[in-house]
């Protein structure tokens, strides 16, 4: 942030101070967190495939989220911090969904472990996922909330976890949902896209600052445009390439006419 927030390691810094050399944030439980997941998937996974690559280029965007500088641009920007968020819960969730991690990482763990530790894992309910994932966006950019989450580690950890909680969350329930049905996850991604875009509109056109903690309203504005912009544009494209696949589906069920 310029001139208010500090930076993981209690140094204030400009935005001009900030390069990718010297802004890396190498918080030992987020490092320790993506090694250990990172170990688990490779250990259980049985082949080399498009799964295998899509779960790479997840965990790519959540290295590039919260250890490359645009975490710490992100605690003096909020145009950077928009962007940020954006690749935790639009572009690392979904791959990583995508992926199959959970099916990989059971493989990984001794044979007694894996049953006891599915049980563990929230099976996810559409309306609820949806629910959850817009709630807790909202409630970490409320003006207070995210001023106390820039000021202590511990807060601005938990904002990061709980937003790509709930992206995996929502994601799975869309990607992978309970039941072969296309028009409910549609559904679900159509919702957040006109939630997200309309809110994100009100603000962008809000007159002034509405964060003090970043101070520049101007940069503020930008972050919504991206917000709205390619928030919205994920959600779409979601939806488009579930239509897609329903389409092909009924295709492919129809009795051939030839």
């Amino acid at each position: 942030m310029i001139g208010v927030a500090r930076a993981h390691d209690g140094i204030f810094h400009a935005p001009g101070e900030i390069t990718v050399w010297s802004a890396w944030t190498l918080d030992p439980l987020t490092l320790g967190l993506l090694g250990l997941s990172g170990f688990l998937y490779w250990r259980g996974a049985r082949r080399t495939g498009t799964r295998e690559a899509l779960f790479a280029a997840g965990m790519a965007g959540l290295f590039l989220a919260l250890v490359w500088p645009l975490d710490a641009l992100g605690e003096r920007l909020f145009s950077a911090h928009m962007a940020q968020h954006l690749v935790l819960m639009n572009v690392a969730a979904p791959l990583l969904v995508l992926g199959s991690p959970l099916s990989a990482m059971l493989r990984a763990l001794p044979l007694a472990w894996r049953r006891p530790a599915a049980r563990l894992v929230p099976r996810p309910g559409l309306v609820a996922a949806t629910l959850l994932q817009l709630l807790v966006l909202w409630a970490w950019h409320v003006p207070s909330t995210l001023a106390l989450a820039l000021e202590s580690d511990t807060l601005h950890i938990t904002m990061h976890a709980t937003l790509l909680a709930a992206a995996l969350y929502f994601w799975t329930a869309v990607l992978r949902p309970r039941e072969a049905r296309y028009w409910a996850p549609i559904a679900a991604l159509l919702l957040t896209l006109k939630v997200t875009g309309m809110v994100c509109i009100v603000l962008l056109l809000q007159p002034g600052s509405l964060y003090p903690v970043y101070g520049d309203a101007a940069d503020q504005q930008i972050g919504w445009g991206i917000m709205m912009i390619i928030g919205t544009a994920s959600y779409l494209g979601a939806a488009v390439a579930l239509a897609a696949a329903w389409l092909a589906r009924l295709e492919a069920t129809q009795p051939s006419t030839r």
